[in-house]
């Protein structure tokens, strides 16, 4: 009798354990299954990786990979994505796909780096979308001619683009290129035409209210906030400007290279600039050291990278490649993928269970007084032995 009421205090144990694994099992996966498959990507420091960038013509989405080892930066070749109707600015999704301007096709292209396949979007009526800006939650996405009225779509934790809608603008310019965001909650626009020349000033997103603050100068065409020195980068032309993002009436620098006309530009994070110009040439510029872009001391290099070059990618912040969570095996298995894991948890759990049990009940007899272990062991005899 004792022997059977060990095996079933035993068995009671081990259920009792699965049981509680395959709760634990589940809310884990609910969680999971309702969070994002991606988060944004942190202002940290790469050393290496892909470049995405466009081609105007033919209208393209490429990559190239890039290492950057101390003042050195090396580009590897250039492979295709993807050929689309239109292409411009680009940004990454949450879901890691690229969305890329269609320019004058006033369509948002949803581009799967992996296949290549596209899903367009449309823009809000009769807006272009030539450079692309996201806001710092990653919800909002925006674009406009060069320049042009804005249109805003909203951006699902999945990926998904919604239609454009008008956002309309009011004060000194009601028609802009390009808007930068920085964390403090300052927004710098450019009102920059093909050769970069317009007015750059700032943006009120609650009261849609435009304030300039530099006029018809000849760098007001691409935008990037640098995490790195808290600064814009802004470019056009053969210029590249550096602007406090604390107070952007303040140039803190600037650096001209000649035979350039740029469009769009990234930073990694580490003190690193990538200038795309539509020359096909892509600038690197190294300023780790000084923070200052113009400084005359940086390690400057211009690089052919493919003819027609528009915009690249962003590298860090909101709008780069995301970072993959462990909710991605829940969108992509579903209830396949619970079931999985619960099948591995009770593997997992049942043999140290069932050891855990062996365990006490062998420290529980050991600890036992001599004459009661061997009053159960005869016991233990007695009930092995045949009946008469």
């Amino acid at each position: 009798m004792a022997g059977e009421r060990a095996r079933e205090g035993f068995r009671t144990v081990s259920v009792g354990l699965v049981i509680a694994a395959l709760v634990v099992v589940g809310v884990v996966g609910l969680v999971l299954g309702a969070g994002p498959a991606a988060s944004i990507p942190p202002d940290v420091p790469l050393a290496g990786g892909d470049l995405y960038f466009t081609t105007f013509a033919p209208p393209s989405v490429q990559r190239v990979p890039f290492k950057v080892v101390g003042t050195n930066f090396d580009l590897g070749e250039p492979a295709l994505v993807a050929h689309l109707p239109g292409a411009d600015g680009l940004l990454f999704g949450p879901d890691g796909s690229l969305l890329v301007g269609g320019s004058g096709k006033k369509t948002i292209e949803r581009v799967d780096v992996s296949t290549g396949s596209m899903r367009p979007v449309p823009t809000a009526p009769g807006v272009p979308a030539f450079h692309l800006s996201v806001n710092l939650t990653g919800t909002e996405l925006f674009t406009s001619a060069q320049p042009g009225p804005l249109s805003m779509s909203r951006i699902a934790p999945d990926g998904a683009v919604s239609p454009g809608q008008p956002w309309p603008l009011y004060g000194a310019n009601t028609k802009i290129t390009a808007i930068g965001f920085a964390p403090n909650g300052t927004v710098l626009y450019t009102t920059g035409d093909d050769a970069g020349r317009g007015d750059v000033g700032v943006l009120d997103l609650a009261t849609h209210t435009t304030r300039r603050l530099f006029t018809d100068v000849p760098f007001a065409r691409g935008i990037t906030y640098d995490p790195y020195t808290n600064s814009f980068i802004v470019i056009g032309g053969d210029e590249i400007v550096q602007l406090s993002a604390s107070n952007p009436a303040q140039l803190l620098s600037e650096l001209t290279v000649s035979g350039m006309n740029f469009d769009q530009g990234a930073v990694d994070g580490r003190g690193d600039a990538f200038l795309a110009s539509n020359t096909g040439s892509l600038v690197f510029v190294d300023y780790a050291a000084t923070r200052r872009v113009g400084n005359t001391a940086n390690h400057v290099v211009v690089s052919k990278l493919v003819t027609n070059l528009d915009d690249v990618a962003p590298l860090t912040g909101p709008g780069a490649k995301p970072v993959p969570t462990l909710a991605v095996w829940w969108h992509r298995g579903g209830l396949g993928a619970l079931l999985l894991a619960i099948l591995l948890a009770a593997a997992a759990f049942g043999g140290p269970a069932n050891r855990w049990v062996r365990d006490r009940r062998a420290t529980r007899r050991s600890q036992l007084p001599r004459w009661d272990r061997r009053r159960q062991a005869g016991l233990a005899r007695t009930q092995t032995l045949p009946r008469g």
